[in-house]
């Protein structure tokens, strides 16, 4: 299905520059910066991140989340699946942190998502749908302060049955790592639940 879509419409611009190109450029593909390294932050709970937040990885991810490219959303999954497909089919389940209603009253698409969504997809790793929620106060601008301060607002959603999910694993999966307090916050929460949670970014900022 994806040959033929790719045949009858043709990606005649490059998800990061937005230039002439059949896909991602020769320019913007030598543009990614690898973070090289994979660690364990406690017992039992491996976390992973792709790119540097520069060059065409934060480019790529910026023109997904505030401009609502899904050929971008495409070249991030794509890469995602190629460096980790094994990482994420040692989970039983993939989940995502909630976004910001502002974000997605920006963008018109809910980020996050849409990400997770697409990677369960292509590798057949169940999705767990809302699986946290935000409280009703929505910051934006946010410092580090801020963001470890907004995290504590983030809970199980109260729709979901949590005690299914006991001595199963979940992978978050978020565009990028900033703080970690956001990813911190969703691993406790499992974690209290005795499930066991890794994660995965696409890009890792440096602080």
């Amino acid at each position: 299905m994806e040959v033929i879509k790719n045949l009858l419409f043709p990606k005649l611009k490059c998800p990061v520059c937005r230039e002439f190109s059949e896909g991602i450029c020769t320019p913007c593909s030598l543009k990614f910066i690898k973070v090289d390294y994979k660690f364990i932050n406690k017992e039992k709970l491996k976390g992973v991140s792709l790119y540097k937040d520069e060059g065409s990885a934060l480019k790529l991810v910026n023109n997904f989340k505030v401009k609502a490219s899904f050929n971008s959303l495409d070249e991030i999954v794509w890469r995602i699946i190629l460096a980790n497909e094994d990482f994420i089919k040692q989970f039983d389940f993939i989940a995502y942190p909630p976004s910001l209603k502002s974000s997605m009253n920006k963008s018109g698409i809910d980020h996050t998502y849409e990400l997770a969504r697409s990677v369960s997809r292509k590798v057949s790793v169940p999705l767990i749908k809302a699986l946290f929620k935000r409280s009703k106060k929505d910051q934006k601008n946010l410092d580090k302060f801020e963001r470890n301060e907004r995290a504590k607002n983030i809970k199980i959603n109260s729709k979901i049955d949590i005690k299914r999910y006991k001595n199963r694993s979940i992978l978050i999966i978020d565009d990028i790592y900033i703080t970690g307090s956001t990813i911190q916050r969703c691993i406790d929460i499992l974690e209290e639940k005795e499930i066991k949670v890794g994660y995965l970014t696409f890009i890792k900022a440096e602080i």
